[in-house]
């Protein structure tokens, strides 16, 4: 038996809603996307909120919004996805890398101050693994004159101040893909306080077509299916299974994957993700406390022991990571007792060389991500505590 590390997040009755909007004819078109634009809005604290297709299709917008010349880059982190560097290089937008801080995983305020020059018109602010990114990163930011973009997929919930993160910047954008704290199988969210921005969001989303009710049925199946088959029980075996590159190449066709940053598979969002996306507005707080909670005893417990990912009042849990010695060694060790994690390059992407980037080789080499779900149970989180303790008294966390 093994504890897969994440799972995705499914509607309750999800298929009897599926069915009354098929049979009411608002799968696709509908008034739930005005609806969830506005309380997401709301719930953020931003006067305008346009749903997208994905998270990369908000941040296409505003690139495209803030027009770059040839000669002018964005700052963004040398530790996030490879989506945002395959949409900078499909849309020739030069970029600098910045290092993170090591011990929260964000964008280092020191590394900004270094790579900002006279040809940074903007900086991607990322609040990463549900932390918040530093204060002084925006602060510095601003003081240069630049453009401050906030990167929120990580981060539904998270506040600086009590204030929401993507209210703190001139543009934000979520990600409501299927891990991610809010999940409509695909989707994202552009925010601004910015008309202008706004009004040219709307006449570039209405240019676009709807997704067929086909391509949604088949997102809506294969992410049932993955938490369907992928349990305690079956995990080892599609571990091993795919450990067969002719295999998993086979497997990533089936699923049709289209490449990172592909501009053109950007449509709109559809009525029915709209649907599932104000049922879990609804009740993220929960969510959110529930993971605070689950991660928290596991620390109360472990804090003579173990170190964690620093994190702050306003903080939530996206990701669960800890700090070790060996990020390689201890995931094989906890993999050998049944808990299955991610390490280094297989929690985010590293976009640089580690010997250019301390704070970047740091996370590489000693964040391991550990379980945490709603469908985790108490038995759950003291058997993580039992194995993890386990480890720490013959390694170093340090």
């Amino acid at each position: 038996m093994m504890l897969i590390r994440r799972r995705n997040r499914l509607i309750p009755r999800q298929f009897r809603i599926i069915f009354d909007s098929l049979l009411n004819r608002s799968f696709i078109k509908g008034r739930e996307v005005k609806d969830f634009e506005e309380r997401f809005g709301s719930s953020i604290g931003t006067k305008y909120a346009i749903a997208t297709a994905c998270g990369a299709q908000a941040l296409k917008i505003i690139l495209e919004f803030y027009q770059f010349n040839k000669n002018e880059h964005l700052l963004i982190p040398a530790y996030t996805s490879y989506i945002v560097k395959d949409l900078l290089e499909n849309m020739s937008i030069k970029y600098k890398l910045v290092d993170i801080d090591k011990k929260r995983g964000t964008m280092s305020a020191s590394s900004l101050r270094e790579k900002i020059g006279p040809d940074a018109k903007a900086v991607l602010v990322t609040h990463l693994l549900g932390n918040s990114c530093d204060e002084e990163v925006i602060n510095i930011a601003k003081e240069q004159g630049l453009i401050v973009i906030e990167d929120c997929a990580h981060a539904h919930g998270t506040q600086i101040e009590e204030r929401a993160v993507g209210t703190l910047g001139h543009a934000a954008f979520y990600s409501f893909d299927y891990c991610k704290l809010i999940n409509t199988f695909t989707g994202g969210i552009l925010l601004t306080n910015d008309k202008q921005l706004e009004e040219y969001s709307r006449r570039v989303i209405s240019s676009l077509q709807y997704p067929s009710t086909l391509f949604l049925l088949k997102r809506i199946f294969l992410s049932n299916i993955e938490s369907l088959v992928f349990t305690k029980r079956t995990t080892p075996l599609f571990k091993s299974l795919l450990r067969n590159a002719k295999l998993l190449k086979k497997v990533k066709v089936m699923m049709n994957k289209p490449k990172r940053g592909n501009l053109s598979d950007f449509k709109k969002f559809s009525n029915i993700q709209a649907k599932y996306g104000l049922i879990q507005l609804a009740k993220h707080r929960d969510f959110l406390n529930f993971r605070l909670n689950f991660v928290n005893k596991i620390k109360e417990e472990l804090k003579d022991d173990c170190q964690f990912l620093s994190r702050k009042k306003g903080d939530v849990i996206y990701y669960f990571i800890a700090i070790v010695d060996d990020a390689h060694k201890c995931s094989a060790f906890l993999s050998e007792h049944g808990i299955d994690t991610g390490f280094g390059s297989s929690i985010m992407d590293p976009l640089g060389e580690l010997k250019d980037f301390p704070g970047l080789s740091f996370a590489i080499n000693h964040y391991v991500q550990l379980p945490v779900y709603e469908s985790l149970t108490e038995k759950d989180r003291i058997y993580i505590s039992k194995i993890l303790k386990l480890y720490a008294t013959n390694n170093s966390f340090n």
